[in-house]
């Protein structure tokens, strides 16, 4: 049945439903004959949606109708539309464009976004897999509050790892990376920074220039966490270990 779907869609470039023969539907619906069976089919009036393109997924926090005309007006010549409750976009070249929609959007209808790249796709049955699997990656960051806004499918493995550890073993884990201390002794605008300067591959001049602030600042603030904890965040190591206590503390937040 889902091979004689596939086909029928192809062919017709619609969406198309299949039902078991039923004499008093005859009239309703188009009647097709396969394998020596006969079916009825009613041929949606939305188009079918062929997939082949760098593929994305997008999910706005308020505003999903007004952020989807604006992509369409951007990507005039792309494939731009709703499916379920997510905004999705094919590309012919991947362009990097996240982080310019991300700030278009954020201007044009004063909405927060994220974004997950499901990577080079060319059938509907890679799609609805990666599909699956972007909307979980957005749902995790909506339930831990995650600051990022741009993903991509291999993130998945850190919130499914995430997802697996009870609220005992993570509190446990909290005394090791921390030192016994609780990450709320520190104020909310060094756990922004803390998280800002890790989204940006611990960059100092980076980050500076996305919060407004002047680099020293910023290294005020990193050394204040190491002078708590003894993690340097300018060490890949430490601020993995500071990341992972983050993630914890949110979903922690979550769970309590």
């Amino acid at each position: 049945m889902k091979n004689l779907i596939n086909f029928l869609e192809e062919k017709l470039d619609k969406k198309i439903e299949i039902y078991e023969y039923d004499e008093n539907l005859k009239d309703k619906y188009e009647e097709v004959e396969f394998r020596g069976k006969k079916y009825l089919i009613e041929i949606k009036e939305k188009e079918y949606i062929k997939i082949n393109g760098h593929t994305y997924i997008l999910r706005c926090k308020d505003n999903q109708n007004e952020a989807l005309e604006v992509l369409k007006n951007l990507f005039c010549d792309e494939k731009v539309y709703i499916k379920e409750d997510y905004v999705i976009i094919q590309l012919h070249n991947n362009i990097g464009f996240e982080e310019s929609i991300i700030d278009i959007l954020a201007s044009e209808i004063y909405s927060s976004v994220k974004i997950v790249y499901l990577g080079y796709i060319k059938d509907n049955e890679e799609f609805n897999f990666r599909f699956n699997i972007g909307k979980n990656i957005l749902k995790y960051t909506e339930q831990i509050n995650e600051r990022k806004n741009i993903f991509k499918l291999r993130d998945i493995v850190k919130y499914d790892l995430l997802n697996l550890i009870d609220k005992n073993k993570i509190k446990e884990y909290k005394e090791y990376i921390l030192n016994g201390k609780d990450i709320n002794i520190l104020d909310k605008d060094i756990i922004n920074t803390s998280l800002e300067f890790i989204n940006s591959d611990l960059n100092i001049a980076q980050t500076a220039k996305k919060l407004y602030i002047h680099r020293n600042t910023l290294i005020y603030r990193l050394d204040k966490i190491k002078e708590i904890f003894d993690l340097d965040l300018r060490k890949f190591e430490d601020a993995f270990y500071f990341y992972i206590s983050i993630l914890f503390f949110q979903k922690n937040k979550k769970i309590d």
